[in-house]
């Protein structure tokens, strides 16, 4: 008897609990595959939802036509949760019956975004001392906000990017007996509480300590981005001075900068994405070494050294000394300090 198997006919019998089924599988184009699979679902844990992990076996052929060949491997391929949804599934799995682009519904990022909230919530005085202590992150938190509102989060990796790896690769700040699957479990099954007895077992680990700084330490930085971020868009601040000056020059591929030192003036083209770069907010300025030609980098630290003798780098262009700029004979951006300079 031919068994066939379709993506409807696949979720009927998972929501009905079944233990093993099997058949040969119709892709959502309706053509056979011409791959017989058995399923099994192992129970994992029962408590305000029931969790299970379903497993596949895949043969070649069907089983009309002898011999048909098998994969004697048994995949992973989702976890199901009250017989009716599928979490974290496998490739395996999404190329059952479609032949599209790879997603799946991982709760991992749900997970570190409560687990970091907790961080939060656990975040002391004494803790934002101890960190910031320095000047490293600091730096950090200026760079983060800088991607955020500046760069529009290119290459950004945030701290539940950091959480999302802990707790992928089942370290999860120093509990390392606990792999990801029992975590994402645990979650699934028994989600009311599950950050704080998370935090509990990080507190208790035998590395734990270390563990929670780094967590407290994410916690902390975020919160000095936010507040980098907020200057971004308060008033008579650098950020939103510099942030409108990018607003304003990002349609073009470069402009002209006036510079103004002790009441001497040149000016310089300079291209718009050199502008990208968090070291003009904090760094000292706009870095020389983006003008071109060579000679004409050249010829900017030349005036910027005898104009300004105190000035310990000639190789970047302080904001300060930038009253205008311009693209062609276009004012787009006024140094609203430059008078106070």
């Amino acid at each position: 008897m031919t068994i066939n198997l379709t993506r409807e006919d696949f979720e009927q019998a998972i929501k009905s609990g079944a233990s093993v089924f099997e058949g040969n599988t119709i892709p959502d184009t309706g053509k056979p595959s011409g791959r017989y699979y058995r399923f099994i679902r192992v129970p994992l844990a029962n408590g305000e939802h029931k969790v299970d992990a379903l497993y596949g076996q895949r043969f070649y052929g069907t089983l009309e036509k002898k011999p048909v060949t098998f994969n004697q491997e048994i995949r992973f391929l989702c976890l199901v949760v009250d017989n009716a949804k599928t979490v974290n599934e496998t490739q395996d799995f999404k190329t059952i019956f479609c032949r599209s682009s790879f997603t799946s519904n991982s709760v991992i990022e749900e997970m570190a975004q409560k687990l970091f909230d907790m961080f939060r919530e656990n975040v002391t005085e004494e803790d934002k001392k101890k960190i910031l202590k320095g000047s490293y992150y600091d730096k950090i938190a200026r760079q983060n906000a800088f991607c955020r509102i500046i760069k529009g989060y290119k290459n950004y990796r945030s701290p539940i990017d950091s959480i999302v790896d802990e707790i992928g690769n089942g370290s999860c700040f120093g509990l390392t007996s606990t792999n990801a699957d029992e975590l994402v479990v645990d979650y699934l099954a028994n989600p009311t509480g599950w950050a704080e007895r998370t935090m509990e077992k990080i507190k208790k680990a035998n590395s734990g300590r270390s563990g929670r700084l780094y967590g407290i330490t994410l916690a902390v930085v975020e919160e000095l981005t936010e507040e980098y971020m907020r200057k971004y868009n308060s008033p008579n601040t650098q950020e939103i001075m510099f942030r409108l000056l990018v607003e304003f020059a990002k349609q073009y591929k470069t402009v002209r900068l006036v510079l103004n030192i002790n009441g001497k003036t040149t000016e310089v083209k300079y291209p718009v994405k050199g502008m990208m770069n968090s070291d003009i907010l904090y760094g000292g300025g706009f870095s020389t070494c983006n003008i071109t030609p060579r000679s004409e980098e050249n010829r900017i630290e030349e005036f910027i050294a005898n104009n300004d003798s105190q000035l310990e780098d000639n190789r970047r262009i302080p904001i300060k000394y930038i009253p205008e700029v311009y693209y062609g004979n276009k004012l787009i951006w006024k140094n609203p300090n430059f008078a106070n300079t």
